[in-house]
């Protein structure tokens, strides 16, 4: 493994009380580029991108709220809404006038609402198999998209988070959802996106709550 895939720092900054990390790949000096992860996902993810960018680009990579090292949200509020806020605060945060940003999936939703509601803020936008709505698509009424919602949240309230003897362990689920990715990088994954228990196993940092589709779209 790239040494240099560990050098980027940890840093935090607060959206809505919530404490939340990005990965920043530091050459301050340069033009913004901010990557935003996809569902279940993390920062580190975009290591391999980041490390080949970082001469021209200074590279920052969000964990967004439940992912991650970020807090998870109380009372499993994961709106898109509520991501493109995080994405705001990041923005002021850092000191950013106009970024240039990479979303792929979940984060290429949060991505393009962004830049929809703030395209002076954004120079280039590059979106990775994410959509925010279909014009043709069938929208469910609003008291199934509730009753849906609340069956969810319950689900996910009695469901037993998975635990893994080792990070081993979690790499192996890695390469059974995705053989195209070498060994060498599920581990990476699985190092980054797993955390330990008190018990000495390991569970994924995401919030399972984030399974949950909030009933409000936009």
């Amino acid at each position: 493994m790239d040494t240099a895939w560990d050098a980027p720092e940890g840093r935090f900054y607060r959206s809505q009380g919530l404490r939340l990390h990005f990965t920043d790949w530091g050459n301050p000096s340069a033009p913004p580029l901010i990557l935003n992860h996809g569902g279940l996902d993390h920062s580190r993810s975009w290591d391999q991108l980041a490390q080949a960018l970082r001469a021209t680009f200074h590279v920052v990579a969000p964990d967004l709220r439940g992912h991650g090292e970020s807090d998870w949200a109380t009372g499993s509020s994961y709106s898109l809404a509520d991501h493109v806020y995080d994405l705001t605060c990041l923005v002021k945060f850092a000191g950013f006038e106009k970024v240039t940003i990479v979303g792929h999936s979940m984060g290429g939703m949060v991505s393009l609402t962004y830049a929809g509601a703030f395209p002076d803020q954004v120079s280039r936008l590059v979106v990775l198999d994410g959509v925010t709505n279909f014009p043709a698509r069938r929208v469910k009424p609003a008291d199934v998209r509730i009753a849906d919602w609340v069956g969810d949240l319950d689900k996910f309230a009695e469901r037993k988070i998975h635990r893994y003897p080792s990070v081993a362990d979690g790499a192996e689920r890695i390469l059974s959802r995705n053989q195209r990715l070498t060994r060498e990088q599920a581990t990476h994954l699985a190092t980054h996106g797993l955390k330990r228990n008190v018990d000495g196993t390991y569970s994924w940092k995401f919030d399972p709550y984030l399974r949950a589709r909030a009933p409000s779209r936009l």
